[in-house]
This record gives C-alpha cells, sequence and structure tokens, in this order.
C-alpha cells in the first residue's frame, strides 16, 4: 500500500508541472485536474485515460508507463512505477521490477528461494535451509563444521565416539580421564613419571615408595624423607627402617648403636633383633638373612621345621640317607638299606640284576631263566634237538619222550638222538649203522623202501598206514574186527543191503520242520526238527516222543533277563526227589532253552529243600534284580547273582498263599529303601508282599480274577507281568483243564538301589493270552525269562515263548532242536558235538568244534563227561551245501572246509584224512547232511543220500559213485541214520513218498530193515 503522503507528493507534483509541462503525445487532451485519483487508482502502470490532465515534459522517466511525472528513490531502492523498491529484497519485484516470489519463497539478494521455517530448527545459509541442531556442517550456527569424530546434537558438537567416556580429539577417539596425550581435553599431554587419572595429571610411585613434592620416595631408606615426607636425616646418619640413624657400609646395618652384617648376625638376623634361636642336634646359624640352623654331623633338618630341630639321623635312615631327599629305594624283587650314610641294595634270594639297569631293579628270576641260570651270565645250552630249562638254579637238558642225549661234554651240550631209529646212535650213544642200513628198534639194518617201516624180529618191511599188525607203529596191532586205515585201527563197517521192504512210516509233526540231523541209539532214533528234537523206537521207527527238558527249578535274575535251574552235583533240580541240597545254578541256553550242563554258578553255601511235599509245599521261590531268594518255609535265604553269594536273611514263618501242584510257589523279590520283601500270590484277587524283617504284610495289586494262579514274573525291561493260569480267568482262557499264559502291563521303580512293583495291571483289552497245553501239559509252576523268551514248565515239557509281543505260533517246548548229534554204530552211543559247553547249532556261522559228549537218548541231555578232541575242528554251520557228517563204527568223519576229518570214538582223536571233494548229494535243512562212514580195506568210504531215488556210496579220493540201493521216491531229505544193532535204516522224509500210500503229506520218520557186515 502507498503512504499518504507519497500520494501527497505525486498530487503535487502533477499540479504544479501541469501548468508548465507539454502535452505527452500519449495523453489525450482535455483531461481535467479531478482525474488525478484516477491516477492514483492505476498506479502510474496504466495510460491516463483521456480525462487525464497532460504530462510536463519532465515527465519522461521509463519506468512511467503513462509517462507521468519520474520517482525520485533514496540509496539502495530502485524506483519501479511509483514505487521505491529494495529489489534485492521485495517479494514482488525481486530482482527486477515486476518479477514476483510467489508461494512460500521468499527474495533473497534478488533470487527467489525457499521460505525457511524457524519453528522447524531451520535457518538459511546462503540460499538453503538448514536444520543447525543436527546438521553437522551447520551446527548451532552457519559454517560452523563438526570434527570428523563429532556429530551435531541440539545445535552443539558432541563426540561420536563408540566407546562410551571417550571424546574426539582430531580423527581419534580418546578417553580424556585416562588418557596420557589428551588428560582432562584435547591436547593437554602429562609429563615424564605422570599418568592421567581421573582426568588429572599424577606422578606415579612404585610399590612401596611415596611421592613427596613431586618426587617418589621410599620412606623407609629416603635420607630425605625418612618415615615421612620432608623429614631429612642428620648429616652422616642414614635412614634405616624409617628411622635416621648411624651409617654403616654394606652389607653391615646400625643395629643397637652397632654396626652389624644382618645376613650372618645369629642375633640380627636379617633386621635388628631377630635372634636364631637353637634347636634339638643343631646350632643356630643365620644365612642370607634367614635364620637356620647348623646340623650337628649325621643329623639332617629334612622335615624343613626349625622347630623340632635336625630331627633326622641320615646314617641309617632309608628315606633320607647320607642326606635330605637322598631316598635308598628299592625296585622290584630287592630290599635297601641306610648305614653310614651310604645306601645298599641286595637283591632277593633267587633273583638278579642281570640287565645291569637300576630302574627295574633285579628283574631276572635266577632259579628259572635260561639266560641266567643260577646266577647272571651262566646261560643255559639246549642239545640240539632239544630243549633245556633252569630248575633251581640248575640246567636241566631234554630230549622229547624216546630220546637220548648224545654227546654232551664240558663243552657241548650234545644232540637228542632217538637210539631206536637214528643211525649214528644205534642202540646207544655213538654206534653208527655202516653203509645204507637203518635203525629199526635200536638195531642196524637195511633200509626199507619209501613208506615202509622194518617191524618185528626179522625187520620186515611193513606200510604202517595199512598193516593190521604194525598199525600206526611197529607191533601195534589191529583187533580182529578192525582196519588199518592211515595207521589207525578202525572197526571193519560195511553197509550190504538198504531195503524198502516191511518199512514203517510215523508222524513226527512235533518236531516242525526237518533241519536234517538223525541219530540211531540203542533203543530210539532222534530226529531233528525246527522245533524240537524227536525220539522214536530204533526197531520200528514208531511211537514219535518229543525230547523236551523238564527244568522245575527255574530262576530269572530280572536285572539281566538271564535265567539259571537250580542244581546239584545230580544235575538240575527236580520235583518229587525228596531232600535236595541245591548248590548251584547252571544257565539256561538262549537258543534251545535247555540247560547248559558245564561251568554252572556255584553258590557259597549249600540250601536244603524238600522237593517231596507236592501241593502243600511250604517252599517258595522270588525272581529278583541280581537276586533270587528262596524261602523254605522257616527260614529266608537270598542267593546274589552272578557272584553265587549265599546271605542267610533269618527266620520267617510261613504265611498264607496260594499254593501251587509242584513243589514250591513262583514270585518277586521287591527291595524298598534297603529292606527285603517276598512278593507273592495270596489270592485269585490279590498280590501281597511280606516284609522279611518283622512278617508285616501289604497288598500289591487286586483283581477280580486272575485264576487258580500260584506265581507270577516280572520283566521291568518291557513294563510287563506274566502269569500263568488253568481254564478261566478275568483275561481270558476257556476250558476246565486247558493251561494258559497272560502278559500284561505293568511299572516299576529301578533306582536308587530299589527296586519295586508299582502297578500290576490286567486289563484284557492290554493283555495277551495264548494257551500253552499242548506244548507242557498241566502246569507245573516254574517260570523263568531269558533274554527275549519265556519259559515255563508242566508235567509233560518245559516250554517257551517270546515275551513281546506273544504269539501263538511262536510257543515251542524247550529243549533240543539238537543239530549236533551223531551215533557210534558200534555201540548204540549217541554223542554231540560241542563249542566249549554249548551245542552247535546250524546256522550259527564259522564254528570251533572242540569236544564231544555222550548224550542221554531220552532227554539229549550229557550222560557222561565231554572228550575234548586232541584237535580242534572248525565247521562253517551256515554252509550246508559244503558240509557233511557221518557216523560210523567206532568212529565219525566230518567232510567240512574241502578235508575229511576222523574222530575216533571214544577216545576223542582227531586225524585228517586229507582233501575230499564232496560227490553231489542232496542236501539238508541244517548246517551238514548226515550219513554213513564205512571201514572196508584199504580205504574209507562214505555212504550218502545222493537224490530223492539212490543212496550211494563214494570212496575218499576217488571220483566215482556207486549206488548202494534205489528207490521210487524218499520224498525231500538229505540225511540218514542206520543200526547195525537192530539192522534197520531210517530217513526223516518231507512231503510226500513211496512209503506213505494215502497217508498226507507231511514230516515223517521212515523205519526199513537193513543189513550190514563187520569184516
Amino acid at each position: 500500500m502507498k503512504s499518504a503522503s507519497h500520494w501527497l507528493v505525486v498530487t503535487l507534483v502533477a499540479a504544479l508541472t501541469a501548468c508548465t509541462s507539454p502535452v505527452r503525445p500519449e495523453d489525450a487532451a482535455g483531461d481535467t485536474v479531478a482525474d488525478v485519483a484516477r491516477d492514483v487508482t492505476d498506479g502510474g502502470f496504466m495510460q491516463d485515460v483521456p480525462n487525464d490532465v497532460a504530462d510536463t515534459a519532465a515527465d519522461v522517466s521509463p519506468h512511467d508507463v503513462d509517462a507521468g511525472p519520474d520517482v525520485t528513490c533514496s540509496l539502495g531502492l530502485e524506483p519501479c512505477g511509483v514505487d521505491c523498491v529494495d529489489l534485492q529484497t521485495s517479494e514482488t519485484h525481486c530482482g527486477m521490477c515486476g518479477r514476483s516470489c510467489m508461494g512460500t519463497d521468499q527474495c533473497i539478494n534478488g533470487a527467489c528461494a525457499p521460505r525457511c521455517d524457524p519453528m522447524a530448527g531451520e535457518m538459511r545459509c546462503g540460499t538453503s535451509c538448514v536444520n543447525t541442531t543436527v546438521d553437522p556442517m551447520h551446527c548451532g550456527a552457519c559454517n560452523q563444521t563438526c570434527g570428523a569424530l563429532e556429530r551435531c546434537e541440539f545445535s552443539s558438537c558432541v563426540s561420536n565416539c563408540p566407546v562410551a567416556g571417550q571424546i574426539a580429539c582430531g580423527a581419534t577417539c580418546v578417553d580424556t580421564r585416562t588418557d596420557n596425550n589428551n588428560c582432562g581435553g584435547c591436547g593437554r599431554v602429562c609429563g615424564v613419571g605422570q599418568r592421567c587419572m581421573t582426568g588429572m595429571c599424577a606422578n606415579i610411585c612404585s610399590a612401596g615408595q611415596t611421592f613427596c613434592s613431586g618426587t617418589c620416595a621410599n620412606l623407609q631408606t629416603s635420607v630425605t624423607n625418612c618415615g615421612m615426607c620432608g623429614r631429612a636425616c642428620p648429616m652422616g646418619q642414614m635412614c634405616n627402617m624409617g628411622v635416621c640413624s648411624i651409617t654403616c657400609t654394606l652389607p653391615t646395618m646400625a643395629c643397637g648403636g652397632t654396626c652389624v652384617d644382618t645376613t650372618t648376625n645369629v642375633a640380627n638376623c636379617g633386621m635388628c633383633g631377630r635372634a636364631c634361636s637353637a634347636a634339638p642336634n643343631a646350632t643356630p646359624a643365620c644365612a642370607a638373612s634367614t635364620c637356620g640352623l647348623a646340623c650337628t654331623a649325621g643329623f639332617g633338618n629334612c622335615d624343613a621345621m626349625a622347630t623340632n630341630g635336625c630331627e633326622t639321623d641320615v646314617r641309617t635312615s632309608l628315606t633320607h640317607c647320607g642326606a635330605c631327599g637322598s631316598a635308598c629305594t628299592a625296585a622290584a624283587n630287592q630290599t635297601a638299606t641306610c648305614a653310614a650314610g651310604t645306601c645298599a641294595l641286595r637283591c632277593t634270594a633267587g633273583f638278579g640284576d642281570c640287565d645291569a639297569m637300576a630302574p627295574n631293579g633285579c628283574e631276572t628270576n635266577v632259579t628259572t631263566s635260561t639266560s641266567h641260570c643260577g646266577m647272571c651270565g651262566r646261560a643255559c645250552v639246549a642239545p640240539a634237538g632239544g630243549s633245556v630249562t633252569c630248575a633251581a638254579g640248575a640246567c636241566v637238558p631234554a630230549c622229547l619222550m624216546g630220546e637220548t642225549i648224545c654227546g654232551a661234554t664240558m663243552t657241548s651240550a650234545g644232540r637228542c638222538a632217538n637210539l631206536q631209529t637214528d643211525r649214528t646212535n644205534c642202540g646207544t650213544c655213538g654206534t653208527v649203522c655202516p653203509g645204507t642200513q637203518s635203525c629199526v628198534a635200536g638195531r642196524c639194518m637195511m633200509l626199507c623202501p619209501m613208506g615202509q617201516t622194518a617191524c618185528g624180529a626179522a625187520m620186515t618191511c611193513v606200510d604202517t598206514t595199512i598193516d593190521r599188525t604194525n598199525c600206526g607203529a611197529c607191533g601195534r596191532a589191529c583187533a580182529a574186527t578192525q582196519t588199518c586205515v592211515l595207521g589207525a585201527c578202525l572197526s571193519n563197517f560195511q553197509v550190504t543191503t538198504m531195503t524198502t521192504a516191511a518199512c514203517t512210516a510215523a508222524s513226527v509233526a512235533e518236531q516242525l520242520d526237518q533241519r536234517g540231523a538223525i541219530a540211531a541209539g540203542n533203543a530210539a532214533v532222534v530226529t531233528v526238527g525246527d522245533g524240537l528234537s524227536v525220539r522214536s523206537n530204533s526197531t520200528t521207527g514208531t511211537g514219535p516222543v518229543a525230547i523236551t527238558a523238564l527244568m522245575d527249578g527255574l530262576v530269572t535274575d530280572l536285572g539281566t533277563n538271564t535265567a539259571y535251574v537250580l542244581g546239584s552235583a545230580s544235575g538240575p533240580l527236580r520235583a518229587n526227589t525228596g531232600l535236595v541240597a541245591i548248590d548251584r545254578l547252571f544257565r539256561v541256553d538262549p537258543i534251545r532253552m535247555g540247560w547248559i550242563p558245564s561251568a554252572p554258578l556255584m553258590l557259597s553255601a549249600p540250601i536244603s529243600v524238600n522237593t517231596s511235599t507236592g501241593a502243600t509245599s511250604p517252599i517258595g521261590v522270588y525272581n529278583g534284580s541280581g537276586r533270587i531268594v528262596l524261602h523254605s518255609g522257616s527260614r529266608v535265604f537270598e542267593i546274589l547273582v552272578p557272584s553265587g553269594m549265599v546271605v542267610d536273611r533269618g527266620a520267617l514263618l510261613q504265611f498264607p498263599r496260594t499254593l501251587s501242584e509242584s513243589w514250591a510257589t513262583w514270585g518277586v523279590v521287591q527291595i524298598d529303601a534297603g529292606r527285603l520283601y517276598l512278593t507273592y500270590v495270596q489270592s485269585n484277587s490279590t498280590i501281597a508282599r511280606i516284609r522279611v524283617s518283622d512278617s508285616q504284610v501289604e497288598t500289591v495289586a487286586t483283581f477280580t480274577d486272575i485264576g487258580d494262579t500260584s506265581g507270577f514274573l516280572v520283566v521291568p525291561s518291557l513294563n510287563r507281568w506274566f502269569f500263568s493260569f488253568e481254564g478261566v480267568s478275568q483275561v481270558g482262557g476257556v476250558g476246565a483243564v486247558n493251561e494258559f499264559i497272560a502278559s500284561c502291563p505293568a511299572t516299576f521303580v529301578t533306582t536308587a538301589g530299589d527296586f519295586r512293583i508299582t502297578s500290576l495291571s490286567a486289563v484284557p483289552a492290554t493283555c495277551t493270552v495264548i494257551d500253552v497245553t499242548a506244548e507242557i501239559g498241566d502246569d507245573r509252576g516254574a517260570m523263568a525269562v531269558q533274554g527275549a523268551r519265556l519259559a515255563l514248565t508242566g508235567d509233560t515239557a518245559t516250554a517257551s515263548v517270546g515275551t513281546s509281543p506273544f504269539v501263538a505260533t511262536d510257543v515251542r517246548r524247550a529243549g533240543p532242536p539238537a543239530d549236533h548229534i551223531f551215533s557210534d554204530l558200534a555201540t548204540g552211543q549217541i554223542w554231540g558235538l560241542f563249542v566249549g559247553a554249548v551245542p552247535l547249532y546250524g546256522g550259527s556261522g564259522l564254528q570251533t568244534v572242540d569236544r564231544i559228549i555222550p548224550l542221554s537218548e531220552i532227554s539229549l541231555e550229557p550222560s557222561a563227561a565231554a572228550v575234548t578232541l586232541s584237535a580242534p575242528i572248525a565247521i562253517n554251520t551256515s554252509a550246508p551245501a559244503s558240509t557233511m557228517m557221518f557216523s560210523g563204527s567206532g568212529r565219525a568223519l566230518i567232510a567240512t572246509n574241502g578235508r575229511a576229518t576222523n574222530i575216533e570214538l571214544p577216545s576223542g582223536v582227531v586225524r585228517d584224512f586229507g582233501p575230499i571233494v564232496l560227490p553231489a548229494h542232496a542236501n539238508s535243512d541244517s548246517w551238514a547232511a548226515w550219513g554213513v562212514v564205512e571201514t572196508a580195506v584199504p580205504a574209507t568210504r562214505i555212504v550218502f543220500i545222493e537224490n530223492a531215488m539212490r543212496v550211494s556210496r563214494f570212496t575218499l579220493g576217488g571220483v566215482t559213485i556207486a549206488p548202494v540201493a534205489t528207490f521210487t521216491n524218499l520224498g525231500t531229505t538229505g540225511s540218514f541214520a542206520f543200526s547195525a544193532l537192530r539192522s534197520r535204516w531210517f530217513v526223516q522224509s518231507k512231503g510226500s513218498n513211496q512209503f506213505l500210500g494215502l497217508m498226507p503229506p507231511g514230516e515223517y520218520l521212515l523205519s526199513c530193515p537193513a543189513t550190514s557186515s563187520i569184516l
């Protein structure tokens, strides 16, 4: 808006100039004075209307469009029309008249620029708006720049260092509280001997010094600061322990006005007034400012304790001989002494320090060492071909049995010679046979051809490998019924006929699928299947009976699921055999579930029980973790396994419980807080436990009806419990006499030394029940778990079943399959092949048979002591096509690994009969095919089933197969047995065969007539 004075000036100027100024061309003539207002309105920028006053000649300003009168402006302003404006700041005339800054812009230095917002902290710097509260280039003011390690915060430059407490000094972040070059501020450097502490430079003094007047001083020794800063000692005195005193030269110091050497002075040792005291066996001493002892000769301060002086007599002490720490140490087989301060070592009688090495002592037993016999360095020399030992310090030369030492002198040990055969020592030492003669039986005679030996008074040359009168050696004659084969007398035996007339066939379904093993005894023939072995009459082959194990004394270590059978020297315990002294536990074979006769677990004391009390028996058998407990009816005996330790747990009278039909009842041992409990079946609805220490009875579990069960077993590893019953129970069962075994859930505590039952369930939905009547007959109560199988005993047999889960088809009678059997055809004795104490079993891989054991025809259990073979026999039981087993007269032959190995019976002598290439033959389902070995001059022959239509003969070392008997169809079989005593031959056959007629296919034992001859 124009000011009033402005318009007044304009009006006056226009009025004054209108009288003198010529009319401008653009003005119309005839403008009136009254037209001034219209000029005011158009601001001088519009042409005057025709009524305007005529412009004067002076009104020629180029800014005045209407050529009105010119405007005169003060310094710094420019006229724009009738206005004087600052073109540097005018928003309507920015830089030039008529240029307007629109919107939010403003005019800065004649140019339009954005408008800054002071409320937002903006300030104009140059032509830009900047926020000086945070802009590091304009921090707090334009062009006020922050350092490289600083940031702008609230219009001030602050440190941008990463560590708290640091600031930027130049291009480096420093902590001015501790930085010696920037102490308290950038560039403030601490002087030498100073360091920055809490932002201030302070002097540094080492330990034991004090800062005094700008320097570090030891107040204990400083003569200018003695005892305290500023206290100076008088001239000629020194500072000692902070006290000024007279001056003494090193290494002496002033003590009581006298200079003394405190490094050695016993009255002032290390410091004034510290006197060294005397002690036993010593005089006081001071060395290196430390009190010590000067020990009396022969004594030492070996415990480094001054109070007891020189306590050790080093003249005799074994641990401090001659000097402290010098111990007399005896090594192996030595004794040590100390005399006059010197150690002496003496070897124990019978030993010597022959290697002169002190660390291993007297290492050599000179009573037995052949290198140092009697004394070090005295070596025994063996005679040539012999051996030598050292006994009681003397050399003892020896030769093999039958040999003599010849040629021994003071300088030679001689050599061993067989005076019966040695040509240079024939009969006596030094007798030499002339020329080509040999020494035979101690006499010189002519040599026999290779492979022959001179025998008899006439010294006849014979082949001792086949000569019946000199079999294996001169003068060793075979019996009339024997033949010499490879130097061994073997009973003559040969199959002459195997007929098909008058045969009998009996089903052996009990054995399940045949395995091949077969052996004929005196009264029975035994065949083997996957489930059992079966015993049949050896004359007729009829009446097959399953061979099973009756184990009335079954017990279990529940901690390892290991089964044992209670027993004595007579074997496993059997019910109804009267008073038995139980002194051992027989282990149970995990495959056959039969007892292992060898290496029983012996008890530390026998436990006597009466097995003939029947259903009224007071005896209880309780299985536990690491223990088995027997309750005799009056006392409790704990057997710890596997140690066999027997502990008498004291008296416990008989208590009410469900009785069994056998010699005992079965239950579980519990350990609860260290107390022993016997857990038993109290009734068909309750299982209880009784505490042995005080007879207190507690209920463990209750049921609706668990039948007539009298015993039970638990398996903590499966969280299951097992019980048998007859007839019915809440978990199942049918019939009045059928026997069942039930498996149900259970829970236990087996930690912190406790073993106790926490629950026993009998919910049908979670239990499994199977019928075992066919396998065991009537239940007898005994039950045990071995590995993953459960065994239980009845009147007729012991059966086993997998513990988890129960499968009815998995139930099988315990005992063989006896894959290891063969027979002696001369005696009818059945034998078994054993690997240690375990019978050989087909399909178990490479096994080493090392013994044979006579077996009972009734049970196939050992009937006599084991016979150790003279050499072990390796058999691959998983390769039946390459192995055959042959029974013979007084012998057996195993063809395996490409060699024929003969076993003499009953001696167990093993002979290698050389390589054999087995002829084509029918295989069995086990580790071998079974047949017969014949002894016929001069060879050994085998008789075997070649195929379903022929039994054939093959001579060892030969290539020809000859038929012995032919058939229409023997069925599926690879094995047969022969009884020379019964004149029968036997074959187990599967499927259809020529002997069955209308009988259905199945597993059968065939028995037919046969003849044999003794040559």
